[in-house]
């Protein structure tokens, strides 16, 4: 364990110095910044980026000096403060773009194009720088953050032992979810059936507690039946009341004779019925023509009336014209006479 640990610790030293390493390669060296874009100096338009496995590989670092190196910064924030401490006078992008344009106000023979173009290409090399210093700031947070604490280290035994620990826990745990499955479908199973055991047991209830009812009204109809039954209403000494099971199961059988018999007849009265309505649906269908021929008897005998009663009245009123005619005939006759 302690050649482990010390082993750790090595890689860990390691890994900081290749982060040191690789947060100063590329464009942030020692060096000012204001030697990076002289008056002379002109931007590189197709810089190559270092690749991330660049950064891991030992590099050569710097000699030392009595000034403060970059080397030194043990944070971003330290290294922008490092590289403002080299400049002689405050780095401004704006200053710089100025001190361009004076420069090349002086050599009035660079057309325009030829500025456009440098101008873009500063640009371009300004994004360039500052996409390349927040590669190298999250590459420092990133091994800062995996080697900041010491890993734990697992032989493939152990491995192996947990895969198979987990293995035995998740086949338990598959018998304990079918163990459970059964349970609740056992569960369910009583649950119907209780369901069911409840609803017959309220229906049940329910029926009982409607006799008392029924036994008071049956009660009171048998009272009522032997108090106006034509025999004495005592029931002490009502013989019927007091049969035998056997003669009562007679009597019982003989009613039951007498009322299928009786069932008998009222069906062959009812066969009778139906025959005989087919009959008299017969006679009825010849009934009406003879009915419509007596209505036209009658009219015509009601109109032979009316005629010989219009006849008569007129044979009367004839006779008394004629009456009275002999009247004054005769009356004037007397007069002459």
């Amino acid at each position: 364990m302690k050649r482990r640990r010390a082993h750790i610790q090595r890689q860990r030293e390691r890994t900081k110095n290749v982060v040191s390493a690789a947060t100063l390669s590329g464009v942030w060296q020692s060096q000012p910044f204001s030697n990076v874009i002289g008056k002379t100096a002109k931007p590189e338009k197709h810089k190559q980026l270092p690749p991330v496995g660049r950064a891991f590989e030992p590099l050569i670092m710097p000699p030392k000096s009595k000034e403060p190196q970059a080397s030194d910064a043990k944070s971003p924030e330290d290294l922008i403060k490092l590289l403002a401490k080299s400049q002689k006078e405050p780095l401004s992008i704006l200053k710089i773009l100025k001190e361009a344009q004076q420069r090349d106000g002086a050599d009035s023979s660079q057309p325009s194009a030829i500025l456009g173009a440098e101008l873009a290409s500063y640009k371009e090399y300004f994004s360039k720088l500052r996409f390349q210093y927040l590669e190298q700031v999250t590459k420092e947070r990133f091994l800062n953050a995996i080697t900041a604490d010491i890993p734990e280290l697992v032989e493939p035994e152990e491995i192996e032992q947990l895969e198979i620990k987990v293995a035995r826990q998740k086949e338990g745990l598959r018998k304990c979810k079918d163990e459970v499955d059964a349970i609740n479908a056992e569960i369910s199973k009583l649950g119907k059936k209780v369901c069911d055991e409840y609803v017959s047991l309220k229906s049940t209830t329910t029926h009982l507690l409607s006799l008392p009812t029924t036994i008071t009204s049956l009660e009171s109809e048998v009272a009522s039946l032997l108090r106006f039954s034509p025999g004495s209403t005592d029931s002490s000494i009502d013989l019927d009341l007091h049969l035998p099971l056997r003669e009562t199961l007679h009597r019982l059988q003989a009613t039951d004779t007498e009322i299928i018999q009786l069932q008998r007849q009222i069906d062959a009265a009812n066969r009778n019925i139906t025959a005989k309505n087919r009959r008299i649906e017969v006679l009825d269908r010849e009934l009406k023509p003879l009915e419509a021929n007596a209505e036209a008897v009658s009219a015509n005998a009601e109109e032979s009336r009316r005629r010989r009663e219009e006849e008569r009245r007129r044979g009367l009123a004839n006779r008394e014209n004629v009456g009275k005619w002999y009247g004054t005939v005769e009356g004037v006759l007397g007069e002459l006479v």
